[in-house]
C-alpha cells in the first residue's frame, strides 16, 4: 500500500510541478506583453478549460495521497507512538 501510495504522490506531484511550471514560464510572460483585458479574458478562458476532473483530481489528489502515506507510516521503529507526532511536545 505504501509503495502505491508513494507512486500516486509522485505522479501527481510531478504533473502539478510541470503544469505550473509551464504556467509560469510561458503563460504568464506571454500575457505581461497583452493589455489589461486580454489578460483577465485569457485568465477566464484558462479557467474554464483547467476546472476539469483530471485537474481535480491532481490538485487534491497530491495533498491527499501524502495525507494518506503519512498516516499509513509503518516504521515503528523511529521510537514515535502512533499518533504522537499530532500531540503538542
Amino acid at each position: 500500500m505504501t509503495d502505491l501510495l508513494l507512486d500516486l504522490g509522485r505522479l501527481c506531484s510531478g504533473l502539478l510541478a510541470g503544469l505550473y511550471l509551464g504556467f509560469a514560464i510561458e503563460v504568464v510572460p506571454a500575457l505581461r506583453r497583452t493589455s489589461g483585458q486580454v489578460y483577465v479574458e485569457v485568465m477566464s478562458k484558462i479557467e474554464k478549460v483547467i476546472a476539469s476532473p483530471f485537474f481535480l483530481v491532481l490538485f487534491l489528489g497530491t495533498p491527499l495521497f501524502s495525507l494518506a502515506l503519512l498516516l499509513d507510516d509503518p516504521s515503528p521503529g523511529r521510537g514515535v507512538a502512533p499518533g504522537s507526532r499530532w500531540r503538542a511536545r
